[in-house]
């Protein structure tokens, strides 16, 4: 019966945190070709089950000890069936550490407030060690190198939003509860312990993901001539690929012993133990991260001395050794296109930090945002239309250096003048389509009206009851999210489990209750999705839920918010008029937009009307501030034919109407669907209905 469980409820993912089913008992992750047997067993269990029609009665589920913590079912006695699973809702009663494949999480991490600076000071103070303030934390000493090693430096990084601690010396992470409990005894041996640690940090790896490093060797002369017809290293040496730990891996499946793809090495903050890595394999490019996804910090970490002050950040391993072997300038790597708070105590020390990401929307929003992490008074950037490092190889060394000295500082001015935004200009009438956002891909005919999806932007979105208002909202962030957005859900009205049920329909492009044997295959690349939601259910305090998108947004880097919906939020509100909640947490979700650069997509309801009406601009319930701050506004109609209205635009001004087809197996609003057999995906070409280009111009000749 557990596997059948563990088999349909697998993940609720909530802000940061997965909740994950797949074992009840005190036993030891396996290793991931060991899950997608015993996945591949269930869902042919579960299959065998659904064909017979047999029913469970939640009083014959085994307890142990592990599950007396939790209540594990509501209505458990109904059908077994994927639809009748995702009704159901894992019930948290204690505050505990949830263990999955590759993460571990604090199921309390989302509701923790940020610490004020007295706060922490008072703690420092109370230790009685020297400490000072740094660029994003404090430093002082870690009682655990002073005690076992009599070291005595300010190694010990407390961040200054969540007070974690990391020493760059020993390695020992703590919370900030674990370091205040044991502040005011720093003088016991025995509250500091440092754990051993192993020389390779690869357990949870596959035997196959094992083999990549075991099969994998230095690079040489030789070697390098091979790899320049896969990757565009024409320019650089062996040796500079050595320093940086780079190995060439090989096929040992294959009778010639042939290379298949090259490894980047990712290092614990001691420089000694090897987290994980990245294989980038010649025949297709793809990307593989071997490892804990959270414990892989900075590439070229190990390359790194402790006095140097300055240092060039790049968006990926190429592009590091790049700057490194053109410049000399030390250069460091992100694993991903986040940069997660436990890689700050990894920048500390350096001064000035130089961004030389690639030439595009998204990176460039992504520079913005991690300037305010690290503090803008030291952070640098190359300019807008200088293109990336591994490029910008065949102009030359000088060309690189001068472009690192030609670098401009992130702060912000009050005043500017025509001549200070003049790259800026030039750089958006230049790249026009990249600028315009990340463009949908769900839904192309999207990108005719909005031109893209874009930070800083808040969008109204309403709609009749009952007309799919959260499945068009569930598959356009979908859309988003598998190009890499961060998206963080706001779902109040329906359950995590059943919003992540839809999304996986819409994700695999298939009835999976139908094909339950395909259902492993499409949840490994499900769950790897950027994708979070919020723990709350029914009404809520507005602050609470602002608080926790602040809080996702420096923890995870969010991009994306979606309310479902606004009116969840004024329901218990203090306020006498509903009408002055509504417009409150309208231009509280504007402000958080705007300052946080993220985008807000909001439901709201409309007003009392008759069904057979069509909805307008003005139908959107409460006052008029709620479509005045919005950029976008967005209404769902339900007619004889389901479209989409596109009512205001404030990038460019076009409006339309979009026509959408819901297909039944796939639950997508777009009409994709997948063939079963072939594994193909179909998206049908849709028409718009009625095409305006231009908001002045049809009011001119009176069509809308």
């Amino acid at each position: 019966m557990e596997s059948l469980i563990s088999c349909a409820c697998q993940a609720v993912r909530r802000t940061g945190i997965r909740f994950v089913t797949s074992q009840f008992n005190n036993e030891s992750v396996p290793r991931n070709n060991e899950i997608l047997s015993r996945r591949n067993n269930n869902a042919t269990t579960l299959q065998n089950t659904l064909k017979s029609e047999k029913t469970v009665d939640s009083k014959n589920i085994p307890l142990n000890s592990s599950s007396k913590k939790y209540k594990y079912f509501k209505g458990f006695n109904k059908t077994l069936s994927l639809s009748k699973f995702a009704e159901c809702t894992l019930l948290k009663t204690y505050n505990m550490t949830v263990r999955t494949q590759s993460y571990i999480h604090t199921a309390a991490a989302s509701q923790e407030k940020w610490l004020s600076v007295q706060e922490i000071e008072e703690v420092l103070k109370q230790s009685g060690s020297t400490f000072k303030k740094g660029h994003t934390g404090y430093l002082t000493a870690c009682q655990e190198c002073n005690i076992e090693y009599e070291i005595e430096e300010l190694n010990l990084f407390v961040d200054m939003h969540t007070g974690n601690t990391t020493c760059t010396c020993c390695g020992k992470e703590m919370s900030w509860k674990e370091f205040k409990n044991k502040t005011p005894y720093v003088n016991s041996h025995e509250n500091f312990k440092i754990s051993e640690k192993q020389p390779v940090y690869l357990q949870s790896c596959s035997p196959e993901e094992h083999s990549y490093w075991q099969n994998s060797a230095p690079i040489t002369s030789e070697v390098l001539k091979d790899i320049e017809k896969y990757l565009k290293l024409n320019h650089i040496d062996e040796n500079i690929l050595n320093n940086f730990g780079v190995r060439v891996a090989y096929d040992c499946n294959c009778e010639k012993y042939e290379m298949d793809g090259i490894i980047f090495p990712y290092y614990d903050i001691t420089k000694t133990v090897l987290m994980g890595f990245k294989k980038i394999f010649f025949k297709n490019q793809e990307q593989t991260l071997i490892g804990n996804r959270e414990d892989l910090n900075l590439f070229g970490w190990q390359c790194i001395a402790s006095g140097q002050k300055e240092v060039v950040l790049t968006a990926n391993e190429l592009d590091c050794i790049a700057v490194k072997w053109a410049t000399g300038v030390p250069c460091l790597a992100l694993p991903t296109s986040n940069l997660p708070p436990s890689l700050l105590p990894f920048l500390e020390q350096f001064d000035r930090i130089t961004f030389w990401f690639p030439n595009n929307y998204q990176s460039r929003q992504n520079v913005l945002h991690f300037t305010k992490k690290l503090n803008m008074l030291r952070c640098f950037t190359t300019g807008k239309n200088v293109e990336s490092p591994l490029f910008c190889l065949e102009y030359g060394k000088d060309f690189m250096k001068k472009t690192l000295q030609e670098s401009w500082c992130m702060t912000i001015d009050r005043l500017l003048t025509i001549k200070d935004i003049g790259d800026e200009l030039f750089n958006e009438l230049t790249h026009a389509k990249e600028n315009a956002g990340v463009a949908f891909t769900r839904f192309p005919l999207l990108n005719d009206f909005l031109k893209g999806h874009r930070r800083g932007e808040l969008t109204i979105f309403t709609g009749p009851t009952g007309s799919g208002k959260t499945t068009f909202l569930s598959e356009l962030s979908l859309d988003l999210c598998m190009q890499g957005i961060n998206t963080l859900w706001g779902s109040f009205e329906i359950k995590n489990v059943r919003l992540a049920n839809i999304m996986l329909h819409q994700y695999s492009g298939i009835a999976l209750e139908k094909h339950m044997d395909k259902f492993s295959k499409w949840y490994e690349c499900f769950e790897n999705l950027p994708m979070y939601f919020m723990s709350y259910y029914g009404a809520q305090d507005l602050h609470s839920v602002i608080q926790t998108i602040e809080h996702s947004v420096y923890m995870y880097d969010i991009e994306h918010v979606i309310i479902d919906n606004l009116q969840f939020m004024t329901t218990i509100s203090n306020d006498d008029d509903r009408f002055q909640a509504l417009d409150k947490a309208i231009s509280l979700f504007r402000k958080c937009a705007s300052e946080l650069n993220i985008h807000v997509t909001i439901v709201v309801h409309p007003r009392k009307e008759n069904d057979d009406s069509i909805l307008q601009t003005a139908s959107v319930f409460g006052t008029a501030k709620a479509t005045q701050e919005a950029d976008n506004v967005l209404i769902l109609q339900k007619t004889d034919n389901l479209i989409m209205q596109v009512k205001k635009n404030r990038f460019n001004g076009t409006v339309g109407t979009i026509p959408l087809c819901f297909n039944p197996d796939s639950l997508c609003l777009s009409g994709f669907f997948r063939n079963v057999e072939t594994g193909e995906g179909v998206l049908p070409e849709l028409k718009p209905i009625r095409p305006i280009q231009n908001l002045t111009a049809a009011r001119r000749s009176k069509k809308i």
